[in-house]
Order: structure tokens, then C-alpha cells, then sequence
């Protein structure tokens, strides 16, 4: 069996040779596809390394980069270990190991992304079809079994240039992609670009792409997160009673799950009813936190919670 790192990679230097780093002597081999030009060290750093790239247009579309990349790799090798360059790989001594017990067409890897935890495809048997779908949030489809590799995950953390460099980028080919192609759009397509806007705090916006995704047929996990985050939204413009719906709509979905009744305590501390805050928070402490390959904040279990029980304790006091 071969294995490879694989990565897209431009304007990568604040972060490249960290994860490459992370990476040496646990794969045969580093194989890098570079998506239009860099105007920093990026290439150096690749010939530093000794890792095997090659160059090819970025056209504002990471399914076609990535079918790319996975197009080059399959000349090199069997398996591959896909990356970002603002990644780092934890624990890499485990991973052929675990690669060698694989029975299926891939595997799930755990990353951190600063406060929040998800689960997500990153190990891939090439002989198996497959192909990236979507321009951004793209998602690899292929048949098969897919597992999970417990003994190493994937820490993402990017550099300050990065950041800026990144900041509206998704969004703005998530809005060029709705004015050429709305037709390609499916409810996790509208979940993801819905997911863009809310974290640009363009409240409206979301909460209409997020209904769209809820007229669609939807992935429960997904369907559960849409309704909490289109009800936050909703919270941000005080259209409190369609909020309210949201948050019981996601009770309905997962009735388990603790999300939906933070939201619900916080819904009553914006409304002045600090007693019920409190009481909501307190059944919302009962329940299990999310079970999902989605990502999760987990600060929203904990600081921004703790932040809203304390004003409402204060409210309460004063």
C-alpha cells in the first residue's frame, strides 16, 4: 500500500511548512496541486521539501480543483491523506496503521477549528470511483463504506494573511455560483451558503437561503441545525415568534440533542424572561450535546452560555 499527502496550495507560506512538518515520514510521499499563482515563498517551500506538485488554473471553483488534485495523485499513488495547508496533522506515527485496517472507500478524521469539532472525510482509497461536487463546501461522493480513525485527527488553524486573504472569498463564490447555476443548488448547498451569510452577520439573507434549504428534502443532522441556525437569525432581526418556531421545529427533529433548548433559553432572556432562561438552561443541561459529523461549536455549550446564565442571574438579583 502507498500512501500520500495531498493538498491545494497558493499564497500558503505562513503555514506550509508546519504541516508538512506534521506530515513527513508518516506518507511515501507529499503531492501538491497549485491553484493559480502565488505571489509569496509557496513554491520554495514545496521544492524545500521535496514534494512533487503541479500548477493549473484557480478558477474560483474547489470541486474542480480538488478532482484535480485527486486526477494528479492517482498517477502516484494509492491512498491519500488530504490536507489543508493551514493544517496539522496530530499523532501521525498511528496513521498507516490505521490506514491498513481500513475496509472501505475512505475515512472520516476528527478536526478542531479553533472552538468547534467535526468530523470529515480526509482518507481516500483512489482506485475506488469517485469526484467532488460543489464549488465551495464541495463534498466527495463515492460508494462504499466509510469509517473513522480515532487515533489521529487534524488540528486547522490559519495564519493571519490567510484569514484576511479568505474572509469573503467563500461568500463571493457562493454568490456568483447562485447568479450562474441556482438550479445545482440542493438543500446542503443552500445549508452551506446559508452558514457564509450568518457568519458575515447578514441576518436577513441567511434566514431566507436557510428556508430555502428547509423546502428541500434534507439530511435529519443537517435539517436540525438549519432550523436552530435560521432561528438565531431571525433572533438578530427580533422576529421573536418565527424564531420560536425554529427552535421547536429542531426539538422535533432531535428532540435529544441539547442545541435546540440553548437557543430556547436565550430566546427567553432576549425577551426579559430571565426566571425562564434559567430553567430552560437547567433541562438544557440534561441532554447529551450533538452526536454528528457536523461541525459544533463547543463554546456554545460553555462560555457563551455561561455568558447568558450570568446576566440572567443578575437580572434576577438587581
Amino acid at each position: 500500500m502507498k500512501l500520500a499527502t495531498i493538498m491545494i496550495v497558493r499564497n500558503a507560506e505562513e503555514t506550509l511548512e508546519r504541516m508538512l512538518d506534521s506530515v513527513l515520514g508518516y506518507t511515501d510521499d507529499v503531492l501538491a496541486l497549485m491553484a493559480g499563482p502565488s505571489t509569496d515563498n509557496t513554491e520554495l517551500i514545496l521544492q524545500d521539501f521535496d514534494v512533487l506538485y503541479e500548477k493549473v488554473e484557480w478558477k474560483d471553483n474547489f470541486g474542480l480543483a480538488r478532482n484535480q488534485l485527486f486526477d494528479f495523485a492517482r498517477k502516484h499513488t494509492d491512498w491519500v491523506l488530504l490536507m489543508d495547508a493551514d493544517d496539522v496533522l496530530t499523532n501521525g506515527r498511528e496513521l498507516r496503521g490505521a490506514v491498513e485496517q481500513l475496509t472501505g472507500v475512505g475515512a472520516y478524521l476528527h478536526v478542531r477549528h479553533g472552538s468547534m469539532e467535526y468530523w470529515q472525510k480526509r482518507l481516500f482509497k483512489l482506485d475506488v470511483p469517485g469526484a467532488w461536487v460543489g464549488r465551495v463546501h464541495e463534498v466527495y461522493q463515492a460508494s462504499g463504506k466509510w469509517g473513522k480513525v480515532h487515533q489521529c485527527e487534524i488540528v486547522h488553524q490559519r495564519g493571519d494573511l490567510q484569514s484576511i486573504r479568505a474572509k469573503d472569498r467563500n461568500l463571493n463564490i457562493f454568490k456568483k455560483w447562485m447568479e450562474e447555476a441556482p438550479e445545482e443548488f440542493d438543500a446542503h448547498k443552500y445549508y452551506n451558503y446559508g452558514n457564509e451569510l450568518l457568519w458575515h452577520r447578514m441576518w436577513h439573507d441567511a434566514a431566507r437561503i436557510y428556508g430555502l434549504a428547509l423546502g428541500l428534502p434534507q439530511w435529519r443532522d443537517e435539517r436540525y441545525f438549519t432550523h436552530i441556525r435560521r432561528g438565531v437569525c431571525l433572533v438578530q432581526i427580533q422576529a421573536w415568534s418565527q424564531a420560536w418556531n425554529e427552535f421547536v421545529s429542531a426539538v422535533r427533529v432531535q428532540p435529544e440533542w441539547r442545541d435546540s433548548f440553548l437557543e430556547m433559553s436565550r430566546w427567553f432572556y432576549h425577551r426579559g424572561l430571565h426566571e425562564l432562561c434559567l430553567h430552560m438552561d437547567a433541562y438544557a443541561q440534561t441532554k447529551p450535546k450533538a452526536d454528528t459529523i457536523l461541525p459544533v461549536n463547543e463554546a456554545n455549550y460553555t462560555t457563551i452560555q455561561d455568558d447568558f446564565v450570568a446576566k440572567a442571574r443578575a437580572a434576577l438579583a438587581a
